[in-house]
């Protein structure tokens, strides 16, 4: 959502609303002042790089609170119960939650029959209740039959803490 693949550009301005929900914006509004995708995103567009990173112009989570991340080396998350809270573009401008759980699991995606539409891609993937909370994955794409994400793997989390570390 952050790289026209085929205009080979970043979007000039990206502002997220945090917790909008319906014409109201409780926790303000914050401007991006640096994106990134992988190199291999750009080039090849293939599902496992469908991710990004996006800093922000405050320090938003400090304020609120972060979700942890969360990867396996090995194993599945198969049978996990997961979330995902976003914006399906046929319910206007309403923040939802779908739940279900993964029904597959390969090294490099997640799939899973939540309900989900256009607009809910760049979701997070998550688990857990209250404040602890664990993205495994990011929404990418819906189809009729099952729904997927990119799973986040060891190469996902460092490429995006690589991104932290390189803007500070």
């Amino acid at each position: 959502c952050i790289y026209n693949r085929s205009k080979h550009t970043y979007p000039s301005k990206i502002v997220l609303y945090p917790g909008y929900n319906d014409g109201t914006a409780p926790f303000g509004s914050y401007t991006a002042v640096k994106c990134s995708v992988p190199v291999n995103w750009r080039t090849s567009g293939e599902a496992k790089y469908d991710f990004g990173a996006v800093k922000l112009s405050s320090a938003y989570g400090s304020k609120r609170g972060f979700f942890g991340v969360k990867y396996k080396s090995k194993g599945t998350w198969k049978g996990q119960k997961v979330l995902i809270t976003g914006y399906p573009g046929d319910k206007g401008k309403q923040l939802w939650r779908m739940a279900g759980n993964i029904v597959e699991c390969t090294s490099s995606i997640l799939s899973y029959t939540i309900d989900t539409y256009g607009g809910n891609s760049g979701s997070p993937i998550y688990y857990g209740t209250g404040t602890t909370r664990y993205s495994i994955g990011i929404h990418t794409m819906g189809s009729s039959v099952m729904n997927s994400g990119t799973r986040i793997t060891r190469t996902v989390f460092y490429w995006m803490r690589r991104q932290r570390q390189a803007w500070g």
